[in-house]
């Protein structure tokens, strides 16, 4: 029997590989293989557990393999803060975008607390 898995919160209804709406992970064009086991895909996730880490995105693997690194580490050099599985952030005005984002996601973290 399968069993059903449904997002919920702030990892739900984007694409888990470039954080954006409107597509999943499975049709992302920017997907990347897992640097470990390359049967999986980099996932680019949002801590959600109340924790010191609540906010904090990091990379995954789809295969659960245990592939883990911090978003704001570098990806043995591949990724810089603010990429995820080859997204560049291209134009001053999507960083600028990507930053006025993660304040909001820390205010919102901060009132919900």
């Amino acid at each position: 029997m399968q069993q059903s898995f449904r997002m919920t919160g702030k990892n739900k209804g984007i694409c888990h590989s470039c954080r954006r709406p409107r597509h999943y992970l499975s049709a992302c064009p920017k997907k990347q293989p897992c640097p470990v086991c390359e049967n999986g895909f980099v996932k680019w996730m949002e801590v959600e557990k109340k924790s010191a880490n609540i906010g904090r995105l990091f990379f995954c693997c789809s295969s659960n393999c245990g592939y883990f690194k911090w978003s704001d580490e570098k990806l043995n050099g591949a990724y810089d803060v603010g990429e995820s599985s080859g997204v560049g952030v291209g134009s001053p005005t999507e960083k600028a975008e990507i930053e006025e984002l993660s304040r909001i996601f820390k205010i919102f973290a901060q009132i919900t607390e």
